[in-house]
Formats: C-alpha cells, structure tokens, sequence
C-alpha cells in the first residue's frame, strides 16, 4: 500500500517524526517532574533506588555474590516510588474532521490523518483503548481500536475516508460523549477533536456540554490545523488544552499534545 500509495507514506512519515518528537517530550517531561513521593520500601533491582546499605554489600567480598543473586532476582531492598498522578493518560475518543475544508489544502489532510496514527500507536503502547469518530456534515460509525491490535485497519480507512461534504460539530461531540457515557471501556476517557475549526455551535449547547465534560471527568484536547482567524472560538471554550498546527507542522509543540493526550 506504501509503495502505490505516496500520500500514505507522507502521512507514515509525518506520524514517525511527531512520535519521535513525542517521545522526546515525554523523556524530559518525566526528568523534570521527578521519579515521585516516597511512600516506603519494596524489593526489586532499579539501581537508581538501591538503599546505600544494600549497595555496600558490593565492597564485601562475602556478601557480594548474595548481592548479585539478589539483584538477578529482584530481592534488593530499595525506594518505592508512587509516581506523581497524570491526567489525560486514559481511554481517548478522536474525532476527526473529513470535511471538504479539510481536503482543501493537502496540507491539512496530510497532518489530520498523521496525528490519528500518531495518537493511535501511542495509544497501543499504552495499552488504552481507542475510538476514532470521523465526520464530516454527517457523522460516521466509530472505529474501535483496541490495545495491541493491528492498525492496518485503520490506516486503509484513513486512505479511503469520506469527504467533500460540509462541517457539523455537534453531532461528533454527542457521539463522543454517548461513547463515554455507554461503555464502560471508556469511562473518563478524554476527547481529541482535530479540525480546522469550521462550523458554528450555539451558546446553550456549549454550556451543558461543558458541564457533562465535568460530570464525567473528561478532557477536551482541541488540535486545530492551520485554522483561519477566528474559527474555532467556540470550540476553544470547551477545550483543557488547544494548539494550532501550521503548515510546516510545529513538532514542538505536538511534544505537548503527546506529553497531554
């Protein structure tokens, strides 16, 4: 399909460097927040966690193949960390804009479809469970992908998916949210909308959106490409966090979407 297929391979190419950058956030997302409070001791063979005592057994010749054994086996004495609590590391519902003004620009095409299989394969390394919600003025069935599985799937229908119809925000959103409410696979699951920000929503609906969002202890991530002025404040209302990807694709700040999402 790569070799037939040019578009697919930049898209492959795209998700590979915004992994790579993501991958790179985390690291240093997780050298700045620390390994985590100190709630006691356990057993086990993290060097970095070895008490100073079980270490000392290194410099006796006695004790020193007992502490390799111990080692091997994971039996040392040493610090158990909790690791500081991370929001938005569950469940995720991707909606994505297939919309007309999506196609417009391959640009935007190109960089909607990397980050679904971005997002995607970072999700099975996670071992979280994934729904894909495509729309466009009509909202599609949802692609389901779970832990572990293949995403060939996935990407033959990012290939084919639908397009050329206009925009309609509402219906995915209540998708989104009827998957949270009913699926027990899904609960706190947080929602990815990726758009270019085009279609209008009404002031009553953001409001009771944004307050099942809360009951149900769901983040919105908001990832707008290469957005025209003004276009999606409404959704910029629902959103914990939004960023804006231009045409030359901004990896440093898909670090920040990875490090979130």
């Amino acid at each position: 399909m790569i070799e037939e297929n040019p578009q697919l391979k930049k898209i492959l190419d795209l998700a590979g460097n915004a992994l790579e950058t993501a991958n790179r956030k985390r690291r240093q997302h997780q050298a700045e927040t620390g390994y985590g409070e100190l709630v006691g001791i356990t057993t086990g063979n993290d060097v970095s966690q070895i008490l100073p005592q079980e270490l000392g057994r290194l410099s006796d010749s006695r004790q020193k193949l007992s502490f390799y054994r111990d080692f091997l086996e994971g039996q040392l004495f040493q610090n158990d960390l909790q690791a500081p609590e991370e929001k938005g590391k569950g469940p995720m519902v991707i909606c994505l804009d297939c919309s007309g003004s999506m196609k417009e620009r391959v640009s935007r095409d190109l960089w909607s479809k990397a980050l679904i299989v971005a997002l995607v394969k970072l999700a099975n390394e996670q071992d979280r469970v994934v729904s894909v919600v495509r729309f466009e003025s009509v909202c599609f069935e949802p692609i389901e992908i779970h832990p572990k599985e293949d995403i060939d799937q996935l990407i033959r229908l990012l290939v084919t998916s639908p397009t050329n119809g206009g925009t309609e925000f509402q219906a995915p959103l209540e998708r989104a949210r009827e998957i949270i409410e009913q699926d027990a696979d899904y609960s706190e699951a947080d929602i990815v909308f990726i758009t270019d920000g085009i279609a209008p929503l009404s002031s009553v609906f953001l409001k009771e959106y944004s307050d099942s969002l809360e009951k149900m202890k769901t983040n919105f991530f908001l990832l707008e490409i290469e957005p025209e002025w003004g276009w999606s404040n409404a959704l910029k209302d629902l959103a914990s966090q939004a960023w804006v990807i231009d045409v030359e694709g901004n990896f440093d700040e898909l670090g920040a979407v990875f490090t979130a999402c």
